[in-house]
């Protein structure tokens, strides 16, 4: 890490799995691993993109027990953009000799980039720039950006732009030096799955470029009535990468003119501390406020704790308060919402008040397994975890000290 920017050089397919949660973006809104474009969920990279509600509550059998869950959702996967040559199968990691990778995140505008030279089978040298960014200007809209150079031939490239629901729309477009490319385009549709693949020629040293943008709206947002026709609006609507960039870093510029912290004589702190702001802020920004959220235990990188909130919201709450207090008035209205459902849970188990769940999901009501696996024996036992009740605590603290 250096000021802004965490940076990995060389890929390790070990590592791959904690470096997209480091490097996911997000605006308060959504965020999305900083999964690799042009892979798939291998066992070594896993895209992930999730929203802020976007609960499900489903039964399933596990150990032959049924076990009622709710889960926050893993999206359609927007990402996929893949690269074909001369025909031949995509562009995979585990099929080149790798020249130089890089994949970095900058954290002062929370934009991705890798930067990767690969030589392929026939000895064909081409160099990739990817960059994406989850805007904080626009928050219904994310953008990636490539940049490709055939570095030692020239033929015919096919790049293919999907939207993933088994992980639904999506577009590109293709520039060489700015300047649009004739490039023939065939869609392919089936209800879960949507891409189009673009078809135009390279030359050999000359850059061009594909950007592609999605609209992403769900039924909980405020002022839609038809998400789809809301998202295809939007996207209609929009500029090019550029400019949504400009815009973007110039929400994160103000961001930072209010949330940055600053330290004297040691850089690896000042790094840590500007990472963890950059993941917060990536999580819970000025467009959580008006959102019913609260703040998931894992945030919005992944799976983990099943996207339920926990009692550790607490440890945010002090960096909000003083510094993006209706974003801590948002998260509190979370709990406020649900403290129906906390005074029947008292009642029902014989106090009075309020008594908050140790997870909590959509409903605010008691979301904790009542058995899990026991990873050592194997065995299904009784998950007590629902009765640790200091969560109660932790909301108390929390809102006494946002009233402070």
């Amino acid at each position: 890490m250096d000021g802004f920017l965490l940076a990995y050089d060389g890929f390790d397919p070990e590592a791959e799995a904690l470096r997209e949660a480091l490097t996911s973006t997000g605006n308060g809104y959504f965020c999305t691993r900083g999964a690799a474009e042009w892979e798939d969920a291998d066992g070594v990279h896993y895209p992930g993109t999730y929203a802020h509600g976007g609960y499900n509550r489903e039964t399933t059998i596990l150990g032959g027990l049924p076990v009622l869950n709710e889960d926050l959702v893993n999206l359609p996967n927007w990402l996929v953009l893949q690269l074909r040559i001369e025909g031949e199968d995509a562009v995979r990691l585990a099929d080149v000799e790798l020249l130089s990778y890089r994949h970095e995140l900058d954290l002062r505008s929370a934009s991705l980039r890798r930067h990767f030279r690969f030589r392929d089978r026939n000895g064909r040298q081409t160099a990739l720039t990817s960059r994406r960014f989850v805007s904080m200007a626009d928050p219904h809209h994310a953008w990636i950006e490539w940049t490709l150079v055939p570095e030692n031939w020239s033929g015919r490239l096919e790049v293919i732009s999907a939207l993933d629901a088994r992980v639904s729309n999506g577009g590109g477009r293709v520039f060489r030096g700015g300047v649009p490319l004739p490039a023939s385009r065939t869609l392919y549709q089936m209800e879960d799955y949507i891409q189009q693949v673009l078809a135009f020629d390279v030359r050999q040293g000359e850059a061009t470029r594909v950007e592609k943008m999605v609209a992403f709206f769900t039924s909980r947002d405020p002022a839609v009535s038809d998400t789809l026709v809301r998202a295809a609006g939007s996207a209609a609507r929009h500029s090019d990468f550029p400019a949504s960039f400009g815009r973007h870093s110039a929400a994160w510029d103000e961001l930072w003119r209010t949330c940055d912290v600053r330290v004297s004589g040691n850089e690896q702190v000042q790094s840590l501390l500007r990472l963890h702001i950059a993941h917060l802020l990536q999580v819970c920004s000025w467009h959580t406020a008006d959102l019913d959220a609260g703040l998931p235990a894992r945030g919005l990188n992944g799976e983990a704790y099943r996207g339920h909130v926990f009692w550790d919201e607490m440890y945010a709450f002090g960096f909000m308060n003083l510094r993006l207090p209706e974003v801590s008035r948002g998260l509190l209205m979370y709990r406020y919402r649900r403290i129906g459902e906390a005074r029947a849970a008292a009642l029902e188990a014989g106090f009075r008040g309020a008594m908050f769940p140790w997870q909590s999901g959509s409903e605010g009501i008691e979301e904790t397994q009542r058995v899990h696996l026991n990873p050592l024996s194997g065995r299904w036992e009784p998950d007590l975890s629902h009765n640790q009740r200091h969560v109660n605590a932790a909301i108390f603290f929390n809102i006494w000290n946002y009233f402070q």
